[in-house]
């Protein structure tokens, strides 16, 4: 999330880098990925790594992380606690037919603009990768 040279694969949702490290997303965020050696015989898998913050959880009780390429679904899970959580999801053979795949996201619940902040706030993002199986 924190290298500029990556910054380009992040298409909507993603505000500026924090701390050197992270960034927050907005309700809906999307990433354009590269697929591993091999995903398209053997699939892969979707990895990401995020917190959500105490005061964020407080306000929200829970929030669903969604997650599709194109028209296909790759899950999707609920989170009800703070700290630091990692999704993952297997992603089909048949989702790779380019060089590059846009991986969207979604988020049940997240602060709309002005709640807390004059920035959507959905989680503090990490990491987001594809992994070879």
């Amino acid at each position: 999330m924190a290298d500029p040279k990556a910054a380009i694969q992040l298409l909507e949702g993603f505000h500026a880098v924090e701390h050197d490290r992270w960034r927050w997303t907005a309700g809906k965020f999307s990433v354009t990925l590269k697929p591993p050696a091999g995903a398209e015989q053997k699939g892969a898998t979707l990895v990401v790594n995020f917190a959500i913050p105490e005061p964020v959880l407080t306000q929200l009780k829970s929030t669903t992380l969604t997650a599709s390429i194109g028209a296909t679904q790759l899950g999707s899970a609920t989170y009800s606690s703070a700290g630091d959580h990692a999704f993952k999801a297997d992603v089909p053979p048949s989702a790779f037919r380019a060089e590059a795949v846009t991986v969207d996201f979604s988020l049940s619940n997240f602060l709309p603009a002005g709640t807390s902040d004059k920035r959507e706030l959905g989680v503090v993002m990490s990491v987001i990768s594809l992994e070879p199986k």
